[in-house]
């Protein structure tokens, strides 16, 4: 077995003890070379591949989670959204509870007269067209509305007072060729209350 040398600008540099390359071993460690050459390209490029594609499912996994977290604080703004709603809307059903009851016992201390008064001044421009009046009212408050009648008509208008037992103590019915008018507490209560809540009377 010889020495190989490798021959090089400046001197001449024994190798190791080898066998001296025939041409065809040596075309064969070239193409080895070349090979190995373009293993190692193939390989960045492969590495440089696997990278974008790591790269590319980070972002879609990001875009993804951002549109997941995007939709869920959704859902969570309009489930508060809506939470805040119902709760305004049972305080203003407690508030309107509480203003009509407060309201009914104020109305239960004073005189019927000073209601039934009050009632017929509140609807007098409603009516004041019209030559007839029909009051249904319930029986066992006939009297009471008679007297204030009499204080308040100035005799231009012919009022019947009519006795209604289907209709309760609170109640008081105004009839004309117009229409109806429901002057009674309770009627005026449900349409304090649905104003106060928010809803058509």
């Amino acid at each position: 077995m010889g020495l190989a040398f490798l021959i090089t600008t400046d001197k001449l540099q024994i190798l190791s003890e080898r066998k001296v390359l025939k041409q065809h071993e040596y075309a064969a460690l070239l193409d080895a070379t070349s090979i190995l050459g373009n293993a190692q390209e193939e390989r960045e490029r492969l590495l440089e591949d696997a990278e974008a594609h790591r790269q590319q499912q980070l972002k879609a996994g990001y875009d993804e989670g951002y549109e997941k977290g995007e939709r869920e604080a959704a859902t969570r703004l309009y489930a508060d959204a809506l939470a805040n709603a119902r709760a305004l809307a049972a305080m203003k059903q407690l508030m309107a509870e509480l203003v009509t009851r407060t309201v009914r016992e104020l109305v239960a201390d004073l005189p019927r007269e000073a209601i039934y008064a009050k009632a017929f001044a509140r609807i007098e421009t409603l009516v004041e067209h019209e030559p007839v009046l029909t009051v249904r009212i319930a029986p066992q408050q006939v009297a009471d509305l008679e007297r204030v009648l009499g204080t308040m008509t100035d005799g231009t208008r012919r009022v019947r007072v009519v006795p209604d037992a289907s209709l309760s103590e609170e109640a008081l019915v105004v009839e004309t060729a117009s229409g109806v008018v429901e002057a009674g507490i309770d009627t005026q209560l449900a349409a304090l209350h649905a104003a106060l809540v928010g809803n058509e009377a």
